[in-house]
């Protein structure tokens, strides 16, 4: 009577790969258990601060021209409301880059709607120039947000062309490090 024929190559190989992996595994699992004892000796790096502005339409009594208003204002900081526009109030000769970010809550209206952000003409030469222009749905919001460079003295403004919900509708921006 014979016996099981012996077994391929293929097969011991797998064997033999198997059992590599387990020990790795049972190795690897035996060096991590200290260190996860230790995880709490990692010290956590603070995040940056940014400096943040947020303008917004208030419905006041005495005024309903939609003039923004700034909410939240801070002394040092390098963006000023002015005019309706963020100005760039920042020392240095480097261009410095901000989030800028803006909701508008329409009405439902049968005219077209858009909200565009707009960098406005500037001392140094710039011409005005449209940055992002958002097309409105029939009703609802519309948020946009870009990263813009800014030097001091420049500034940007929002242009929204339809009626909004002055309630709802904000924009700011904040210096990104």
């Amino acid at each position: 009577m014979e016996g099981p024929p012996p077994p391929s190559l293929k097969v011991l190989m797998l064997q033999v790969w198997c059992a590599v992996l387990t020990l790795t595994l049972v190795v690897m699992a035996t060096l991590l258990i200290p260190l996860k004892s230790k995880s709490a000796d990692v010290s956590v790096l603070p995040v940056p601060l940014f400096h943040h502005f947020y303008f917004s339409v208030k419905n006041r009594k005495l005024e309903h021209d939609g003039s923004w208003v700034e909410d939240l204002s801070c002394a040092s900081c390098s963006l000023i409301l002015k005019n309706n526009s963020i100005y760039c109030n920042r020392t240095g000769s480097a261009p410095a880059p901000y989030f800028i970010y803006a909701q508008v809550v329409f009405k439902k209206s049968g005219q077209a709607r858009s909200v565009t952000l707009i960098r406005n003409a500037s001392s140094s030469g710039k011409s005005q120039r449209n940055l992002v222009e958002v097309p409105a749905p029939a009703e609802g919001s519309v948020w946009l947000g870009k990263i813009i460079k800014l030097t001091d003295g420049e500034s940007i403004s929002l242009q929204i062309h339809g009626e909004y919900r002055k309630e709802n509708t904000f924009w700011g921006g904040f210096q990104l490090p």
